[in-house]
């Protein structure tokens, strides 16, 4: 069976050819069968005016081509003759060609003219490529008989110094007949010598055919219209292209030179006349000078660096409670302290860190002070170089707490084992919006001396006052005073803590020895001459106390070196070592 479609007359929707009353706008299209169809048309409707899609199954009225939603045809013989439509080669009717009718000369360059061609206006006429050439040498040959002898012998002379002649192409430029109107007269009039030469396209060769002569004559005049379009551009204030600069030729031409070139000598391609290029741009490097200094001068709103901390991220999950269980397992970070915030910059990954050994030391140092300077010129946070970042604010600091030591064994998140090392203090960082989907939980870990540095600034800036102080911590030394038995010197020691001892930032001396029974004192230096204990203080728990005769025990007097106090003012004001 055989099937068509058409388009409604009046709504262009796609319908069966045999149609009579079109679904969608109602337009009859065969008068002659719709009386028959209205007397049945409202009990088609009632019965059924929608069917399903069969591909989608969208209601769809009925008499349709294809449906609304998926496009679909409604009849599979409707798509396999639409499929066959497309399948099909589109035909190509031929035609026989009039024996009397002449077929173009395809490697001629002329064309037969027949009653059905075009016609020509009054004054062209059609020419060869031969008549045009006389021509074209009948109208040089006039051209020299005009000029003057000296002129003549100027131009065999130096043929490069010919003057050139500025003209309007004439119709016998593009195989075209016609007399020059006036305006093409005075065009070919010479210039003033003040007046700046007009470019006028080149005059095309002819090929033959008129009508491709003038198609590529007007090409050309485009081309030149766009030529001059780019001058006239040049012509204003223009900015040169990175690496490269301008300068103008003794003529006043303008010449863009690569950067590369500065204080060379070149010839200008237009006048070839000689400039120079200037060696140094002194504005520009007065600028760079001046911009290098304001940012040397500018300030960091972080005023304050600890160096080298440990920072652990615990899987509380995975923590095994033993001493020393996370004093390995930790990044090292940098602590820098502004107004409103702290930031913690991590170095490296996890372990030890990146950067380990003395040949990477220096790299290390200088990734840092690219790290700080962009920080200090408050580029984009972002783009910060470094492993990665946290930022806390005040409010964040404020919940700051010490997790080792723990003010009571009970309450501690470890019971109280030292997990993060002997004689070291962990401080919980409070979790943030970047941290809020993360289980693992963030500690930082310190030895006394940047333990304090810390709680320093924490009272300084977000006035967070006694950190660690209810934990046990020994915010401040306290001292003590002595005096020997043997030499009556005395001595000044601290109340050193297992904090003092395990940290690697306080170097301690031996300055003396307790006894443990009647509290004797005996400084360092009498006892190695009194041997007391040995020469070497292995002996001096179990010596004979010179005072009690009992046992002399192992209560040792410390002092910090005088070395360490220097290294602690100096660290204050540019960083503290962990």
């Amino acid at each position: 069976m055989s099937v068509s479609i058409i388009s409604c007359p009046s709504c262009k929707s796609l319908i069966l050819s045999d149609t009579i009353q079109c679904p969608t706008c109602k337009h009859v299209l065969k008068e002659d069968l719709a009386e028959g169809l209205a007397a049945d048309l409202p009990a088609v409707e009632r019965a059924s005016d929608e069917v399903p899609c069969p591909d989608c199954g969208e209601k769809v009225r009925s008499g349709l081509v294809r449906c609304w939603r998926c496009g679909g045809f409604l009849k599979e013989e409707i798509a396999e003759s639409y499929q066959k439509m497309l399948d099909a080669p589109q035909q190509i009717t031929l035609s026989e060609t009039p024996p009397d009718d002449p077929l173009p000369d395809v490697g001629g360059s002329t064309l037969e003219s027949t009653d059905d061609d075009f016609e020509l206006a009054d004054g062209l006429n059609m020419m060869t490529q031969e008549e045009h050439a006389q021509i074209q040498a009948q109208q040089a040959a006039e051209t020299d008989a005009a000029r003057t002898p000296d002129e003549i012998y100027s131009i065999k002379r130096n043929p490069k110094q010919a003057p050139t002649e500025s003209r309007t192409p004439t119709p016998a430029d593009s195989g075209i007949d016609k007399e020059p109107s006036s305006e093409a007269a005075g065009s070919a009039a010479p210039e003033s010598p003040t007046a700046t030469p007009k470019e006028e396209p080149a005059p095309v060769q002819s090929t033959g055919d008129p009508l491709l002569d003038i198609a590529i004559q007007e090409e050309n005049e485009a081309k030149a219209r766009q030529k001059g379009r780019r001058k006239k551009r040049a012509s204003g204030e223009r900015q040169a292209m990175p690496g490269f600069v301008f300068v103008f030729c003794p003529n006043g031409h303008r010449i863009q030179v690569e950067d590369r070139h500065r204080g060379q000598t070149g010839r200008c391609p237009r006048c070839k006349s000689f400039f120079h290029v200037p060696g140094i741009d002194w504005d520009a490097e007065k600028r760079k000078k001046e911009q290098a200094e304001q940012e040397k001068k500018k300030e960091s709103r972080f005023t304050g660096w600890m160096l080298d901390m440990r920072l652990h991220q615990v899987d509380p999950t995975k923590l095994k409670l033993k001493p020393g269980s996370l004093e390995k397992d930790f990044q090292e970070v940098d602590l820098g302290y502004a107004v409103d915030q702290i930031i913690v910059v991590t170095n490296g990954k996890q372990g030890a860190g990146l950067f380990v050994g003395e040949k990477n030391k220096k790299k290390k140092e200088e990734l840092r002070a690219e790290m700080q300077d962009h920080l200090r010129l408050e580029k984009e946070i972002l783009d910060l170089p470094a492993a990665g970042y946290r930022l806390f604010g005040k409010e964040d600091m404020e919940k700051v707490s010490v997790v080792q030591p723990a003010a009571y064994a009970h309450e501690s998140m470890f019971a109280g084992i030292p997990v993060f090392g002997t004689g070291r203090i962990a401080v919980r960082l409070p979790v943030t919006q970047q941290d809020k989907d993360v289980k693992d939980i963030l500690f930082v870990s310190f030895g006394l001396s940047g333990f304090r540095e810390f709680a320093k600034h924490l009272d300084e800036m977000f006035e967070v006052k006694d950190l660690g102080q209810l934990e046990g911590v020994p915010l401040e030394d306290s001292k003590s005073n002595y005096k020997c038995h043997y030499s009556d010197r005395k001595i000044d020691s601290i109340e050193a803590t297992e904090f003092h001892t395990s940290d690697p930032g306080i170097e301690l001396e031996i300055v003396g020895r307790k006894c443990q029974g009647c509290g004797l004192v005996v400084s360092e230096d009498s006892r190695k001459k009194e041997k007391l204990g040995g020469a070497n203080g292995k002996g001096i728990a179990k010596a004979k106390c010179p005072k009690c005769k009992g046992k002399f025990g192992d209560t040792t007097l410390y002092a910090i070196k005088v070395a360490e106090a220097k290294e602690e003012g100096m660290s204050e004001s540019g960083g503290m070592n962990s």
